[in-house]
């Protein structure tokens, strides 16, 4: 069992280390073979084929991603924490690029495979409506917060640098929260009436 998680392991670290130099067309049998140092009915063995490998990178990485997002450590200032989890995810789409832009496939063809992360989200948005300091109602800011990452996902689709992704998703981020949320003690004022 031990050698077969070992192998299994092997191919999937050899096989993302070719998807993030070469993007998914250069994760071919041949060459994740060559890299791991299996024959293909080794391959075919755990994984099937191609995309069947394909499928495992991306499922490993929307759980790496939940996980990283569910263990941002609360704080006394939620807008603090909701901040941290923005930068979290640039971090991780930047750092893993071409993987990013598969899990966003996959999540536009199952969007259930992000619930998770867009509750995490709420949850933030839900403590900072209790302190009074939302806007406007909860849904509605996590609409904004998920309109706006979908914006930044939008430019890994077109090829972005990540100099711009890195200057826009910060913009974006200043923008809407200033537009969201009241700062830390500020004036309490009504929430905004989305139907005006």
């Amino acid at each position: 069992m031990a050698a077969k998680l070992g192998t299994e392991e092997s191919i999937l670290a050899c096989a993302s280390e070719i998807l993030e130099r070469d993007g998914p067309a250069g994760v071919t049998t041949r060459a994740v073979c060559t890299a791991a140092g299996i024959t293909a009915p080794t391959l075919y063995h755990h994984f099937g084929d191609k995309d069947g490998l394909l499928n495992e990178i991306v499922s490993r990485g929307v759980r790496q991603f939940t996980d990283q997002k569910r263990n941002i450590q609360a704080s006394k200032d939620a807008f603090e924490d909701l901040q941290r989890g923005w930068h979290m995810f640039l971090e991780f789409s930047l750092s893993r690029p071409w993987l990013f832009r598969l899990m966003i496939e996959r999540a536009n063809q199952n969007p259930e495979l992000v619930r998770e992360v867009h509750s995490i989200t709420r949850t933030r948005l839900a403590r900072l409506d209790v302190e009074g300091r939302l806007t406007t109602d909860v849904d509605f800011a996590a609409q904004v917060v998920l309109a706006s990452s979908n914006g930044v996902m939008g430019l890994f689709m077109q090829g972005a640098s990540r100099k711009e992704i890195e200057a826009t998703g910060a913009f974006m981020f200043a923008a809407i929260t200033n537009q969201l949320i009241r700062p830390l003690n500020g004036a309490k004022k009504p929430k905004q009436d989305r139907k005006s």
